[in-house]
């Protein structure tokens, strides 16, 4: 037992004492529930640590309704169709390893969230290391973090579409893609209202354009009192920001 274990191993106090200190050793032992597989009733409620240990397909369009979850994600969790974010999700991926954390074949919405992705993907991994959205991404009164991210194509995240934020905060840091896009890679146009911030730190794509942000056929659009920064970032190209045809408003 737990409470045997540890009082023949490692402790010397009074059994009392040693019983106190194995229960609390206990309590630190955390319950990893696996993934929910579906989302029939059309919305997903999350709350406590969540383990992908294979990857997850939900079919459904599903909105992901979240109080303080975990995900640790060994295999990717793949959307469908589209999926809708509220609330607090930390994805963290297993080690240097690490397969994207999410993917999604439809649109993504996030709305009064507060999503990290932390330490997902890694240089196999084609485009999207911590999200890839095979088409629109929309940000609302949220918070978005991305840390330790790595892909081919967009460190951070892979946007098919086009990317917009209102109200919204958006941190990148030591993201990093070989091929382009180390913090994120946008497809079509990216946009940002007056209320937006969105900040880019040692980040870096090797081989490509866009340390920070890559912008491949789209416009870039910054509202009055936004505010969109660069610190240490690097590229063949475009260090911080790189546009294949830029026009930026």
């Amino acid at each position: 037992s737990l409470h045997s274990w540890y009082c023949s191993d490692i402790c010397t106090m009074p059994w009392r004492w040693c019983l106190w200190l194995s229960f609390a050793a206990a309590m630190r032992i955390v319950q990893e529930d696996a993934f929910p597989s579906n989302c029939t009733a059309g919305t997903l409620h999350l709350a406590g640590r969540y383990k992908v240990a294979s990857v997850v397909t939900i079919h459904e369009s599903c909105r992901i309704v979240a109080a303080q979850a975990v995900v640790l994600s060994d295999a990717a969790l793949l959307f469908k169709q589209d999926v809708f974010f509220q609330g607090s999700i930390h994805f963290v991926g297993s080690d240097r390893a690490a397969p994207r954390c999410v993917e999604v074949e439809g649109n993504a919405s996030i709305d009064e969230a507060t999503l990290t992705f932390e330490a997902c993907g890694n240089v196999a991994v084609e485009d999207g290391g911590g999200i890839y959205v095979e088409k629109d991404l929309a940000i609302s009164n949220s918070e978005i973090t991305f840390q330790h991210c790595r892909a081919e194509v967009g460190g951070g995240a892979f946007v098919g579409g086009a990317l917009t934020s209102r109200a919204s905060k958006i941190s990148v840091f030591s993201c990093h893609a070989a091929g382009g896009g180390g913090g994120l890679f946008v497809s079509k146009d990216m946009s940002l209202d007056a209320s937006s911030r969105i900040s880019f730190e040692s980040c870096s794509a090797a081989e490509g354009e866009g340390g920070g942000l890559n912008i491949l056929n789209g416009n870039l659009s910054i509202g009055a009192g936004s505010n969109m920064s660069f610190k240490n970032c690097s590229a063949v190209a475009g260090g911080g920001i790189f546009m294949a045809s830029p026009q930026c408003h």
